[in-house]
């Protein structure tokens, strides 16, 4: 091999070779190993926040009716809906979404010429959701019309239930418990 003064030298060392396959194969385990034991965990991250999710919508519907009634000096109401158009009649869950309209006539059904200001719709079957009552209906000057509850359920059981509490003073907030201390029935 000719060397040119100054030219750099290229040269193999034992220390560059990268990993054995022991190395890596030891680095794999640990990785499987760390893996099983966060899947679980990230599992119930989601659940967590899917739960959290319908939650905060159904509290945001109800604070939101509040403050339209007052805003509006017209009676407000939340119903369950499975179509996105119209209030069901056939129990009180909320499994399939919600409607938020005004409600000129205080019927609790959105008629003609009645204002549709916001709807959800729930596409997951992960959750029950059941109210105690088949509408909520806020006063012009923002009470609801009765003391009342929105339970979020899911295959985890009571545990990880919440309850949406609606006050007949039209405050609106999220609990672990009914609001009288008791675990809401899943």
């Amino acid at each position: 091999m000719r060397v040119t003064p100054g030219a750099p030298q290229i040269m193999a060392s034992r220390n560059t070779r990268g990993f054995s396959t022991i190395e890596l194969m030891l680095a794999l385990g640990i990785v499987g190993v760390l893996l099983a034991f966060a899947i679980p965990s990230f599992d119930s991250f989601m659940a967590n926040g899917r739960r959290a999710e319908v939650a905060n919508d159904l509290l945001l519907a109800m604070k939101m009716a509040r403050s339209e009634a007052e805003k509006r000096v017209m009676p407000i109401t939340v119903c369950a809906s499975d179509d996105q158009t119209t209030c069901h009649n056939n129990g009180t869950a909320f499994d399939s979404g919600w409607l938020l309209f005004t409600d000129q006539d205080r019927d609790g059904v959105l008629d003609a010429g009645e204002e549709l200001l916001m709807f959800s719709a729930y596409t997951t079957s992960s959750h029950t959701v059941y109210g105690n009552a088949r509408r909520f209906t806020f006063r012009p000057f923002g009470a609801a019309a009765t003391n009342s509850s929105i339970v979020i359920c899911d295959n985890r059981g009571v545990s990880d239930s919440r309850v949406v509490i609606v006050a007949q003073s039209g405050r609106a907030r999220i609990s672990e418990t009914m609001s009288d201390g008791s675990a809401p029935a899943c």
